[in-house]
């Protein structure tokens, strides 16, 4: 039995093809398939064996569930358990890959009409899905001229099999009885059926919307042809009813997908004009827009896509169905605001989020029950998320004012507080989840405490602004800031802090030639070395609780020329230097080495291989070179004449075959 894949995952692959608007999860397939008006008791008992592992029993019922909804003209049923048939055959399966398509393969000799279609798609879906989770293994494959499919298709091409993919999305939808059946017959099928039925009113539009989203994916153009079609004129952006009109040619061979895209898009348009489904017209032409949108190279598309969304939102106005019209309004004119350069960026930009925002709030009213209504409001929230970030140096001079920059957005006011800290007391406050550092920052008592007002622009974009915070005495200090007065640390607050030291002491850290971290110490403002600075080095290691346990590893002083020696050897370790009152700790992290090396020689086996990648069968021509390398002086040599022996290896590291070889002159056996 196959253990990767459980039959609700399976069946989760198969009904994706079906889910053209609501993805179906693999949890709630059980649920979602069961609940049947017809055969209710049927599905119950097969839902019961398939929970407790009884495959076999669970295919015996389903086989005979088959006959029956064949002999009461039952077509979705008959659809429905011929997925879980061959789900439930390829769980049983050590390829299930492979048996699923064997299996839709054999149905759809002897299928017509609509439930060959179907079983198309069915088998492209797979197929897909097999791409998707194998392309990093497929990529690299190259295209042979004149070869033949093979009877295993996994190991085509990565663009081959993108062929033959679009090939079955392609007959599908040339059966035109999926034009006259409507979505409801098969909503046996759909995770959301009343949804399917308005928007998707029947199988082809449900299947036609798949093929489209499905090439709106760039790896479906991974097999371009030469004659590539560009996306260039901007009358693809007109009005639906004249789109459905252009000439945009036929489809053959060396048509480009986003060409067969766009043909397909037509197709929909003309069959769902001489519909006149308000709502499903709309969907359809919000993809035809996106699409182009996405696609298109010419530089003003932005302006042609908002221009087509006004259009249409002024058509439909605020009637029912049109609220992901003016939605796709309100997000196009968000992504503007939010991609705002106060640098680059002319200043109608900046107000674009509180333009998004307001139309939001006037969808919110008009329309307050519908889908894009709760979409809009999901996106006026995160333009009001408050944000707030505080920088400043991390060593300033004693007694001079300190400048700080803060960066705010959607905020009135900051509250600040500086809290003394000390190497020891920083270093032995737990950092854990149930005591993080900022919490237990926060119980010490604060020096200072005070609030800045900022200025409110109202435009929802990041600001800044400068501002000067006290002069400090020598010492390491803990600023914490907030959006909340009482410097509270729940989800929703934003509480920070960044500890920095008040000091007159500076230093340059570099490894000597034994590799020992060497420090030379000197003046923050005048940058002449400093003498009789001394240094303390701590052992850098964490004890419970993320709490640091300091141990004294040496000592040292710096001599006329600020030059201080570190003390242990293959160690990490942190640092605090001392003169006078003047204490300067970093928090940073250093490491003594060594850079003794041991002078040995080796020899080395470098294989040069003709692909990446082989198929099964495939010969792997190869060529070794045999070398010999002295550590002591960095030199390589050679090694004629010598004898090899190459062992080939399977995935499971068992001897396939092996061979001997003898290098020649160069060093070198092939």
């Amino acid at each position: 039995m196959n253990n990767q894949r459980s039959p609700w995952t399976t069946l989760f692959i198969f009904l994706m093809a079906f889910s053209g608007l609501t993805i179906l999860k693999a949890q709630t397939i059980s649920n979602t398939n069961m609940t049947d008006p017809d055969y209710p008791t049927e599905w119950q008992l097969i839902d019961s064996l398939i929970n407790q592992g009884l495959y076999q029993s669970a295919l015996t019922q389903i086989t005979e569930l088959n006959q029956s909804a064949q002999q009461d003209n039952k077509k979705a049923q008959v659809i429905k358990t011929l997925i879980f048939n061959t789900a439930l055959q390829a769980e049983l399966s050590e390829t299930p890959f492979l048996t699923i398509s064997a299996e839709l393969e054999k149905e759809l000799d002897a299928a017509n009409g609509t439930q060959k279609a179907l079983l198309e798609f069915m088998l492209a879906e797979i197929y897909q899905q097999y791409l998707n989770e194998n392309y990093w293994k497929m990529r690299d494959r190259t295209d042979l001229e004149n070869q033949q499919d093979e009877d295993d298709w996994r190991n085509l091409t990565a663009g081959q099999l993108q062929s033959r993919i679009f090939s079955l999305y392609e007959n599908a939808l040339q059966e035109e009885s999926l034009k006259t059946t409507p979505a409801d017959d098969y909503k046996v099928l759909w995770t959301n059926p009343n949804v399917e039925s308005t928007l998707r009113p029947t199988l082809f539009d449900i299947l036609a919307h798949k093929v489209i989203d499905y090439l709106k994916d760039s790896r479906s153009y991974l097999s371009e042809p030469r004659y590539d079609f560009g996306l260039e004129a901007s009358n693809y952006f007109a009005d639906l009813k004249d789109f459905a009109q252009l000439d945009l040619g036929d489809i053959n061979e060396t048509s480009a997908m986003k060409l067969k895209a766009l043909l397909i898009i037509q197709e929909l348009a003309q069959f769902r004009l001489e519909q006149n489904n308000q709502a499903a017209l709309i969907d359809l032409d919000l993809n035809r827009l996106e699409f182009l949108y996405v696609n298109t190279p010419i530089e003003n598309k932005e302006k042609l896509y908002k221009a087509a969304l006004e259009r249409l939102a002024k058509q439909y106005q605020y009637t029912e169905g049109s609220s992901y019209i003016h939605l796709k309004i309100i997000e196009l004119i968000y992504q503007q605001g939010n991609n705002y350069s106060r640098k680059n960026s002319p200043d109608s930009i900046r107000w674009k989020l509180k333009e998004a925002e307001e139309l939001g709030k006037t969808l919110i009213k008009k329309l307050p029950k519908s889908s894009g209504a709760k979409q809009a409001q999901i996106l006026i929230d995160k333009i009001n998320i408050p944000e707030l970030k505080v920088i400043s140096e991390q060593v300033v001079i004693p007694n001079e004012a300190i400048l700080a920059k803060i960066i705010y957005r959607n905020l009135k006011v900051v509250y600040f507080k500086i809290i003394p800290l000390s190497l020891e007391v920083e270093k032995a406050l737990p950092n854990d989840r149930k005591n993080p550092r900022l919490a237990s920052i926060l119980k010490k008592k604060a020096i200072r405490q005070w609030a800045i007002k900022l200025p409110a622009e109202g435009d929802h974009q990041s600001n800044s602004v400068e501002t000067i915070i006290k002069s400090l005495d020598f010492g390491r200090y803990a600023l914490v800031f907030s959006n909340d007065s009482n410097f509270n640390t729940e989800p929703g607050n934003l509480t920070q802090l960044y500890t920095f030291g008040v000091s007159k002491l500076a230093y340059f850290n570099r490894s000597n030639e034994n590799g020992l971290s060497q420090f030379i110490l000197m003046d923050r403002e005048s940058g002449q070395p400093i003498k009789d600075v001394e240094g303390t080095f701590y052992d850098h290691r964490y004890g419970r609780r993320d709490q640091q346990n300091l141990k004294i590893i040496g000592k040292a002083k710096s001599d006329e020329r600020g030059i201080m020696q570190s003390q242990g050897e293959q160690t990490s370790f942190i640092a605090k230097f001392e003169k006078g009152e003047d204490v300067l700790f970093m928090n940073e992290s250093f490491y003594n080495g060594s850079n003794y090396q041991e002078n040995r020689t080796y020899e080395r086996t470098t294989f040069f291989l003709d692909r990446a990648i082989y198929r099964p069968g495939q010969i792997i021509y190869f060529k070794g070179i045999i070398t010999r390398h002295f550590q002591e002086d960095n030199s390589v040599q050679i090694l004629p004449n010598q004898t090899v022996k190459v062992i080939f290896r399977d995935a499971n590291y068992q001897e396939v075959n092996s061979k001997t070889f003898q290098t020649n002159a160069y060093g070198t056996f092939n």
